[in-house]
């Protein structure tokens, strides 16, 4: 079962993609927010992007799968750093 992921660094940067599971979304997170930490981010920024980016991470895995496996909308924010599942039609 697929769903759209829409991300933001609030400020900074956002994307959305469709995905076919959690682990997909995360993947695409982290390779987009490691994009965001070297092309837009002091060492300071980056580390606390890292961190928010981590705590929203975790919530993905948990909290998101929750979501799609049953068919819910679903988001959270950590910091800077938004993350939205919505289930595709």
């Amino acid at each position: 079962m697929g769903f759209w992921m829409h991300w933001a660094v609030i400020g900074v940067a956002d994307a959305a993609s469709s995905v076919t599971d959690v682990d997909e979304a995360v993947a695409v997170f982290d390779r987009s927010i490691h994009a965001v930490q070297e092309k837009a981010c002091t060492p300071p920024e980056a580390a606390a992007l890292g961190a928010s980016a981590g705590a929203v991470r975790t919530r993905m895995a948990t909290d998101g799968s929750t979501a799609v496996a049953r068919g819910q909308e679903w988001r959270t924010r950590a910091g800077d750093v938004e993350v939205v599942f919505r289930p595709r039609p």
